[in-house]
């Protein structure tokens, strides 16, 4: 059947990954947007409808996602899924344009899938059991929080019906227990967690056909809204069709049927509103922007164009190597005579020739024991170590030593080490 075909698909493996790793409670932020194909900065959104796309997909459907009726779309599609994001009827523009595209051709059909409904309370309330003693009340804290969203986001809109059908959002939400029609064949309703809250009713003149019902509640039916047209199939609600419910085995049966009910040759459109509803474009050829739409805009597109010329530039500077890398000088740590050369650019850096001189002799005295003469620390800026005689009293010292500081001080002014030193 169907359905088989549609368990190893791609997307539902990825869907099915997704929801292990949420049970194990590695999921924080929660996409719930509306009736999106794409994935959001958080993910693929649990509302979303992806995964009924990538079921088209499999059948061998060619699908496309707009978010404006256009003539390019009315010439091409021959299904339009549509998942509006207002609890609001259809706007008169919106019936108008969808019924001038029905009457074009017989085969087109219009899948309308109505808004009541949000996965998010389903998802916290199934991942809590298996989560962490941790986790589970900030878990409960979100479901919490998902419940009051869902209820407060729901309203009642003032216009509660529309030329295709009416809205009945009195009746309390209830859990389906049994499933009757066509596309019950199969499906354990027991196994199933479809929600049903608000009704879509047709108008008593209109002749439709029940496609799934429970307990007198129409929960997806066909009608035709122009004679020798189109049709359109109403979902009451997205609760066996989003990307988080199609996690449940019987919700992909009921979704199969869904597939399997529209021309398998033709091109599939997903469209996605907000609460404004679907904008009509004049343009024929109106599609989702992109990014390299800002190549079109001035003056964008002159610094865009620039940016990319010197990225180019950089890249060539910086990635290529020409020719073979060559390889540098191994240089060893333990060599003394870097300390020794170090110490020399540390010396010439203050531009005291005397005070270099000097710091040798202290080293030669306190290192080696050498014995310094006195005449060798009388410069200008130079000090005596410690311990050392400076008064010019030496007792037992012969005028020929005294000559021979002399000679070795002036020969440290000079810039000439002693020549008794041999530094």
């Amino acid at each position: 059947m169907l359905h088989n075909a549609r368990a190893s698909n791609p997307m539902l493996r990825l869907l099915f990954l997704l929801a292990c790793l949420t049970l194990a409670g590695c999921e924080e932020e929660l996409a719930t947007q509306h009736g999106i194909r794409g994935t959001t900065q958080e993910g693929l959104s649990v509302n979303g409808t992806a995964v009924l796309a990538n079921m088209f997909e499999q059948a061998g459907h060619e699908v496309y996602t707009r978010r404006a009726l256009s003539k390019t779309l009315a010439a091409r599609a021959t299904t339009i899924v549509w998942f509006p994001d207002t609890f609001e009827p259809p706007s008169e523009e919106n019936i108008e344009w969808f019924n001038e595209w029905l009457t074009d051709h017989p085969e087109r059909t219009l899948i309308f899938v109505g808004r009541d409904f949000d996965s998010a309370p389903s998802y916290w309330d199934a991942i809590i059991p298996g989560t962490s003693a941790a986790k589970a009340p900030e878990y409960r804290r979100r479901l919490n929080d998902a419940r009051l969203d869902r209820a407060n986001n729901r309203g009642k809109p003032d216009d509660e019906e529309c030329e295709w059908f009416n809205f009945d959002y009195s009746p309390a939400n209830r859990i389906v227990t049994t499933l009757s029609g066509p596309w019950a064949a199969g499906v354990n309703p027991k196994k199933a967690k479809i929600e049903l809250e608000g009704r879509i009713d047709p108008h008593p003149a209109d002749t439709t056909e029940t496609l799934l019902e429970s307990q007198g509640d129409r929960l997806a039916w066909r009608f035709h809204p122009v004679e020798e047209g189109g049709r359109i199939i109403v979902v009451a609600n997205g609760s066996f069709l989003m990307n988080y419910p199609l996690v449940n085995h019987e919700h992909r049966k009921l979704a199969a049927q869904l597939v399997a009910d529209v021309d398998p040759q033709g091109r599939v459109v997903f469209v996605e509103s907000d609460q404004g509803g679907l904008p009509i474009s004049e343009d024929p050829d109106y599609k989702l922007p992109s990014a390299l739409a800002m190549f079109t805009v001035w003056p964008i597109n002159v610094l865009l164009l620039h940016l990319a010329a010197l990225g180019v530039v950089l890249c060539v500077c910086w990635w290529p190597i020409f020719g073979r890398p060559l390889a540098r000088p191994r240089s060893e740590a333990s060599d003394f005579s870097k300390h020794i050369d170090a110490l020399g650019e540390m010396l010439e850096l203050t531009g005291d020739h005397s005070y270099a001189t000097i710091r040798v002799l202290q080293y030669q005295q306190s290192q080696r024991g050498e014995a310094v003469p006195p005449s060798a620390f009388r410069g200008p800026t130079a000090a005596p170590p410690v311990g050392q005689v400076t008064t010019g009293q030496n007792s037992g010292a012969s005028p020929d030593a005294e000559g021979t500081r002399s000679a070795d001080h002036a020969a440290a002014r000079r810039g000439t080490p002693p020549a008794r030193e041999q530094l």
